[in-house]
């Protein structure tokens, strides 16, 4: 996709889409926890910036 993207899996059903997600190197969380996502954000922003 060439831009950051950040997956939370939010059901049992999206195990698969999530587990293909993650093998390809995207960012996945099984919950959403606040603390994380502004973790992740803010890396990706020093990757891109």
């Amino acid at each position: 996709m060439g831009i950051p993207f950040i997956a939370v899996k939010t059901a049992d059903n999206q195990r698969f889409m999530a587990e293909y997600l993650h093998r390809n190197g995207f960012c996945v969380f099984d919950s959403f926890d606040a603390d994380k996502m502004k973790d992740s954000i803010s890396m990706m922003l020093k990757d891109i910036g």
